[in-house]
């Protein structure tokens, strides 16, 4: 399809995200395709949740397989203004991922968000999509090797939201859909082809949660290995770990009024969900969602 159609049926499809920002970073999902050595496969991401880094709060980046379902955590972001930021899973070091301030002719280096590498990009041309609080801007970068990098406020990258700069003719890939909070808010493909859901309240925190309830655990976001569980009621309680899929990796019996260190088996990174319940009954007391990055 034609770049002014996409711009077009984006400005037909626009949701309204708060003004000013640069980047969604809560409720939001991208689809497409990404073409390499290895084949042609379809990208799923979603920005959902809330973790803890250096004292900021960020959003967790999740990939999400279109075949198994299977969760893996990308990288975690933040937005400020017309600015966005990422840190790689597993570091604290901050780098930018997107920047709406920039003019024509302006030159910007760029950190890869999946490896280390750096690129230059220079602005070719800056305008406005849509009037009034559809109002977005556009950014069309200098093409390099033949491919056009262009941003879209509010959406990100049309190579997809952490593909941004990846301009390889032997690495390419497109964004074909983007909702924010299940509105379908852009689309290059027909709209039946946009109809994947995730589910979002995650809460990723390197320190303490405490939902409602008579249960604690802390960190959702485990990097060695274990989690604690705070039971504050007054009924000894049984955990169990599953997979996104549903299948149980490992229980734990016995875990009476106080706090507990669960030590979690060898698992491959991705989203995870922690029952815990009253032993003899079928009723979940409470679910807690763990991711385990790569």
């Amino acid at each position: 399809m034609p770049r002014f159609a996409l711009l077009l049926l984006f400005a037909l499809l626009s949701a309204q995200p708060a003004p000013g920002q640069s980047f969604p970073v809560q409720d939001a999902a991208w689809q497409g395709f990404r073409s390499n050595i290895a084949g042609l496969d379809t990208f799923r991401q979603v920005a959902c949740g809330d973790t803890l880094i250096g004292g900021r709060h960020y959003t967790p980046m999740l990939s999400i397989s279109p075949d198994s379902g299977d969760t893996s955590y990308l990288a975690a972001v933040r937005s400020t203004g017309v600015r966005s930021f990422f840190v790689r899973p597993g570091e604290t070091q901050e780098y930018l991922l997107y920047d709406f301030s920039l003019q024509a002719g302006d030159e910007i280096m760029l950190e890869f968000v999946e490896f280390s590498g750096s690129t230059m990009l220079k602005v070719g041309s800056v305008v406005t999509v849509g009037s009034g609080a559809d109002a977005r801007t556009v950014i069309n970068f200098v093409p390099t090797n033949g491919l056009q990098e262009t941003w879209i406020s509010g959406v990100g990258s049309l190579a997809g939201p952490l593909y941004r700069g990846l301009l390889n003719p032997s690495e390419y890939s497109e964004l074909q859909c983007f909702r924010l909070a299940d509105t379908l808010a852009y689309s290059s493909v027909d709209d039946a082809q946009c109809t994947f859901s995730f589910d979002c309240p995650v809460i990723v925190s390197t320190t303490m949660v405490e939902p409602p309830g008579q249960v604690q655990v802390f960190p959702t976001l485990p990097s060695d290995g274990r989690v604690w569980v705070v039971n504050t009621g007054n009924q000894v309680l049984y955990a169990t770990l599953v997979s996104a899929m549903g299948q149980p990796l490992r229980s734990w019996a016995g875990l009476s009024p106080g706090r507990h260190e669960l030590q979690l088996p060898d698992l491959s990174s991705g989203l995870y969900v922690l029952h815990l319940q009253e032993p003899n009954k079928n009723i979940y007391l409470q679910r807690f969602k763990l991711i385990i990055p790569r």
